[in-house]
């Protein structure tokens, strides 16, 4: 598939897969913003590891500088790596600067690479920078690692199956996933997800993945489980609101089952668990708008659009507890751009009393600021300098005569 597009779920990222070989691209004059440890810019990222196709693998990239202003793009910069021939870096993979003179390219030959053990024993590493690199004398850096979990298979026939625009989903389609697992892209603001639950398949603690699918920058992941034997129940449960609330359905197909004393964590996730003529088998919907955002999650990486804050149980209209599910779908976290730090201080600090100013703990600004941004502790060090910086000049302006 000699095509190139956007790699699903990442950030300034590319992919084209030409038989066993993936190319990567990556804008270099771009930026992405601070890092979540606010040590770095990003100026590419993958958001994480994220899945190639139904291969098996899984990639991790990144593309960083210390500083912008040490980023060079002149032929002092990228002359070394700015030719027709790509250059050997790390284990597996080969680079070039493409001739836009911005466009960095990695190339994996996997016909090539030889998998190897990673050293936590749970993966096959497939293709490693061995580290953060230094892209010629850019002032960049670039760490990627291609691997895949050592209990699947690596099928270097799918690297772009389901990953490609033509894979995507559109209004109105459905589609089949592996492990029986089945999403339907209803209406712009309606999605659903389906599975057939059987307890007989959910022995020796056998969790079911539904296998990743595109919506554009939404990446959603779905797991079911059976309920730990410890806290199984065979009994119904109360259907009174106060050990068992509705997250907008009414109840009559089933529900999350929430416990006392407990904080709703469930976010723009409706389930329905129906039983089915099968003995011990329940059909699982779960409804969502795709369309919501919750604002960042804790660690600043990504936008929450609906989750269930964790493993919940189920139950069905009866109140029998069924399984139990863990539903997280998210976008990539756009990074803060410096107006909306600047509204964000003007906002907090108008709030005070002019006299008071001089007073204030930056500490709690910084807290207060944070809040109003949406940003959880993880952003707190990415964010203190440029925060102080708009705390100095909005102190100047208000202080002018």
């Amino acid at each position: 598939m000699r095509q190139r597009f956007d790699f699903p779920g990442t950030q300034n990222l590319q992919m084209m897969v030409d038989n066993a070989v993936l190319y990567l691209y990556c804008d270099l004059s771009r930026s992405l913003g601070a890092s979540t440890s606010g040590r770095s810019v990003l100026i590419s990222s993958s958001s994480g590891n994220k899945p190639l196709g139904k291969s098996g693998a899984f990639l991790g990239f990144n593309v960083f500088t210390k500083s912008l202003e040490k980023r060079d793009l002149t032929n002092a910069g990228i002359g070394a790596l700015l030719t027709d021939d790509f250059t050997a870096v790390g284990d597996g993979c080969q680079w070039r600067i493409e001739k836009d003179e911005k466009t960095l390219c990695v190339k994996i030959d996997f016909s090539k690479v030889t998998a190897r053990a990673a050293a936590s024993g749970k993966s096959m590493l497939l293709a490693t920078t061995s580290g953060n690199r230094s892209i010629a004398d850019s002032g960049l850096s670039c760490g990627l690692n291609c691997y895949y979990p050592t209990s699947e298979t690596f099928t270097v026939a799918q690297l772009a199956e389901g990953a490609s625009p033509a894979d995507e989903l559109h209004v109105g389609h459905c589609a089949d996933l592996d492990g029986g697992f089945k999403v339907t892209y209803v209406a712009a603001n309606k999605m659903t997800l389906q599975y057939t639950y059987r307890t007989e398949d959910m022995a020796d603690g056998h969790v079911a993945s539904m296998p990743a699918f595109r919506l554009k920058d939404l990446t959603v992941m779905l797991y079911v489980a059976a309920v730990k034997a410890a806290r199984a129940r065979t009994e119904s449960v109360s259907m009174s609101p106060a050990s068992l609330q509705s997250q907008g359905s009414t109840g009559a197909h089933g529900d999350f089952l929430k416990e006392d004393g407990k904080e709703d964590k469930v976010r723009n996730v409706v389930v329905a668990c129906t039983p089915t003529s099968a003995a011990e088998a329940y059909n699982l919907e779960f409804t969502f708008d795709p369309t919501k955002n919750y604002g960042r999650s804790s660690s600043g990486k990504s936008l929450t659009v609906a989750s269930t804050g964790g493993f919940q149980r189920v139950v069905d209209r009866e109140g029998r507890v069924v399984c139990r599910v863990s539903l997280n779908g998210y976008r990539p976290t756009p990074p803060v751009a410096d107006d909306e730090i600047a509204t964000a201080v003007e906002k907090v600090l108008s709030a005070k009393e002019e006299a008071s100013l001089g007073e204030l703990s930056f500490k709690d600004v910084l807290a207060e600021v944070m809040r109003e941004l949406g940003a959880g502790e993880a952003m707190k060090e990415a964010l203190r300098a440029r925060v102080k910086g708009e705390v100095a000049t909005y102190l100047k302006r208000v202080s002018s005569p």
